[in-house]
């Protein structure tokens, strides 16, 4: 029989420096993010109209990585009890990007002596590769015989520029790293992961940010939701809450809505707060969800890769 899994723990940090965008607007004079954004009045309409920031979380300190803001976040979560290394089956490292946090999962299991863990990396979907690391946590946990944990690592850091931050018409990146612990041990979680489902659009597989992806983002969303929905047998009368990024929420919503489940749903406390934090958005904002819940419910998240990843997943809370 296959055992529960729980969400036992979430901790993020959020850098409280700022990247004001009207200070750095000259980054588009030269066409950098043209065609979408040749001049910076035209991205300036964008962010007003579908983002509504001023700023984004940003770490000014250049020796301040994201690799030592996620070794930071871990030592102060293990001082405070809150991760026992001794407990730690597999570490999943799932950064925004591929050239991101290299190695850390190693280090991590070494410096903060978890000698049973072993380590995975997850990098190919961008910022839906946390959602998919819930998902093979889930897996991984339920047919472990003795209680065990498992930890995921997850963040996005830019430099501090305009360089990296503009993700088409989708959102803008901020900076910020998160950590969250799994467990199959009942009775200790604050939240229990249901079920997942994901779709991959391999047609979407260059990238490609100057095109309009709208009819294909639209399907990914609407078919992982209606998938997770049917595999789970949760009905979408029963979704209380829904978790999307911290981005432009138009198409997800969209889609949400298409599937039976009302758009009031969805929290927005963190959507205007720091830019789109790549695969920390997931993490904080279920934190976020979970803290302000006002009672016991089914929360759903759907997140997409830009690269033709899309990725729903159903907790109880």
């Amino acid at each position: 029989m296959k055992s529960q899994v729980f969400v036992n723990h979430l901790d993020c940090y959020i850098p409280e420096d700022r990247f004001y965008l009207k200070d750095n607007l000259d980054h588009f004079s030269d066409g950098k993010e043209a065609p979408l954004f040749p001049n910076a009045d035209k991205f300036m309409e964008f962010v007003n109209k579908y983002l509504d920031v001023d700023s984004v979380a940003a770490e000014k300190d250049p020796n301040m990585t994201q690799a030592e803001m996620t070794m930071n976040l871990l030592k102060k979560n293990i001082e405070q009890g809150n991760i026992d290394p001794k407990r730690i089956a597999l570490i999943i490292v799932a950064p925004d990007a591929s050239e991101q946090i290299v190695d850390f999962g190693p280090r991590a299991q070494f410096e903060l002596n978890m000698p049973k863990a072993k380590v995975l990396r997850i990098t190919d979907s961008y910022c839906a590769n946390i959602d998919l690391a819930f998902g093979l946590a889930k897996m991984f946990l339920e047919d472990l015989p003795v209680p065990s944990d498992v930890l995921l690592i997850a963040g996005n850091k830019q430099e501090y520029s305009f360089h990296g931050r503009v993700v088409g018409s989708y959102g803008l990146m901020g900076d910020g790293v998160s950590i969250a612990v799994l467990t199959n041990e009942p009775g200790k979680g604050i939240a229990e992961v249901i079920g997942q489902e994901s779709v991959t659009k391999g047609v979407m597989h260059k990238a490609d940010l100057s095109k309009d992806n709208t009819l294909i983002h639209f399907q990914g969303y609407s078919e992982s939701v209606k998938a997770v929905l049917g595999s789970t047998k949760v009905p979408a009368a029963e979704i209380t809450g829904v978790i999307l990024h911290n981005a432009n929420q138009l198409l997800a919503t969209e889609s949400i809505k298409i599937c039976g489940i009302k758009a009031d749903k969805v929290d927005k406390t963190n959507l205007k707060k720091y830019g789109h934090l790549g695969t920390t958005d997931l993490l904080l904002n279920l934190k976020t969800h979970i803290e302000n819940k006002t009672g016991p419910g089914m929360v759903l998240s759907s997140n997409l890769g830009i690269n033709g990843t899309y990725v729903s997943t159903i907790f109880k809370i």
